[in-house]
């Protein structure tokens, strides 16, 4: 039995090296700066190959957000909220919460649907908020 165990040692190695080289791959195209902007409402996702940062500034109140994520091969982002910093509100996504979006890039233009979370802040008002197209910042990958 021991000589058996070096070869299938080799071969988890090789397919857990592979899938982290894929799913790497799979995030380079979300990575960037994506801002959205409805009324007086600004969004940015600050997005690296395995970290976001959200920014949301809304009616003079703002929350700045930082997440771990992933990404599946069709699209979907999702990740835990790790660390929040809220100023003039209560509201969003709180420490420990999870989210999961899909994220279409098209040229300069991602489009976020489907949103979901965790959070006991969750409401339709907030999806209608997040959801819908996002421009890549000038300067940004």
């Amino acid at each position: 039995m021991a000589r058996w165990l070096l070869p299938a040692a080799g071969i988890l190695f090789a397919a857990c090296t592979t899938y982290a080289e894929e799913s790497a791959a799979a995030t380079q195209k979300y990575v960037g700066s994506w801002k959205r902007t409805v009324g007086d409402n600004t969004i940015t996702f600050e997005i690296k190959s395995h970290t976001i940062h959200i920014n949301v500034v809304a009616g003079g109140n703002t929350i700045d957000a930082d997440a771990d994520y992933a990404a599946t091969k069709d699209g979907v982002l999702f990740g835990r909220i790790g660390k929040v910093m809220k100023k003039g509100t209560d509201d969003g996504p709180t420490d420990g919460d999870l989210f999961s979006f899909k994220l279409a890039v098209e040229k300069d233009t991602a489009t976020l649907s489907d949103l979901k979370g965790t959070g006991p802040h969750e409401n339709p008002e907030v999806k209608q908020l997040v959801e819908g197209d996002y421009h890549k910042e000038k300067g940004s990958k």
